[in-house]
């Protein structure tokens, strides 16, 4: 499917527009932030949910179908697992891209829309309405934050870098962790930050606040736009082998990086091995 510049232009436009309507139902959550927000729980006692997130999600969809009907449409919160993934000409939407963070009023959220076609992002937006931060993305347009062009880091070893991952929700019970290479990367690197919300963290890689990520287990949800966003600022994304990622699929190992092929390849070489360390877990 070939869509013209305007086109993508005017999808951009739609998704910019409701995430931000999105976004204004971030802030009653943080007004008062010690009031209880009710919660519930998924596939594990970490995978939760609020009623936020469902509303979000149904304004996003409701809106983008509207604009959009003839349009496929790929939701976090309406995603059924045993429905194939169609990423034929599809939006696929975050409502709440770190709802463990929402839910304790912790401001590290975000609002997360792609509009993908055949596998590959063309319009991208992540909004943090609570920092006001807006990125934004059109393949082989560029990436802007608040209408400003993105450019990775310039940073060209991992000793000098400052990464970020995450943990995934079943990560008590899985034995395919992320705790072993968390250790092995906090020995290589100055710092390892682990802020909660994957599509933040690969917009912070765009942006040169953050010089890699790499995670597991994540889904098309979490990444689609941010994905769009690295690739537009001169970074790269791959999985944990240094393969080109694949979108289609329910759990995705990623690596996101500044391009740099000296920190990128020290990244992938340390997550396509064995986890370097044994960590036990305890009930």
């Amino acid at each position: 499917m070939s869509l013209s510049k305007q086109t993508l232009q005017h999808r951009l436009q739609v998704a910019v527009t409701v995430a931000k309507l999105a976004g204004l139902q971030f802030h009653e959550r943080f007004v008062c932030p010690s009031k209880a927000c009710a919660v519930e729980t998924k596939a594990t006692q970490r995978d939760l949910v609020t009623a936020y997130d469902k509303a979000c999600d149904s304004l996003i969809l409701d809106h983008l179908q509207e604009a959009f009907p003839e349009d496929l449409f790929l939701t976090e919160e309406s995603f059924q697992e045993t429905h194939a993934i169609d990423l034929s000409h599809t939006w696929v939407i975050d409502p709440i891209d770190g709802t463990t963070n929402f839910a304790h009023a912790f401001p590290q959220c975000a609002v997360s829309i792609a509009y993908v076609v055949d596998a590959q992002p063309l319009v991208a937006v992540v909004y943090n309405p609570i920092t006001n931060e807006l990125f934004t993305a059109i393949k082989g347009e560029g990436a802007n934050l608040n209408g400003v062009a993105l450019q990775v880091s310039s940073i060209e070893s991992l000793g000098q870098s400052l990464l970020a991952t995450g943990f995934p929700n079943d990560s008590k019970t899985t034995s395919h962790d992320n705790m072993g290479y968390f250790l092995r990367f906090m020995e290589q690197c100055h710092g390892v930050r682990r802020l909660g919300s994957a599509a933040l963290d690969l917009a912070y890689t765009a942006m040169g606040r953050l010089d890699g990520f790499w995670e597991l287990r994540l889904s098309p949800w979490d990444i689609a736009a941010a994905v769009l966003l690295i690739t537009e600022a001169g970074g790269r994304v791959t999985d944990w082998f240094g393969n080109p990622l694949l979108l289609n699929q329910r759990k995705i190992d990623i690596v996101g990086s500044n391009g740099c092929l000296v920190v990128h390849d020290a990244i992938v070489g340390i997550c396509s091995k064995p986890a370097p360390y044994t960590v036990v877990k305890v009930d």
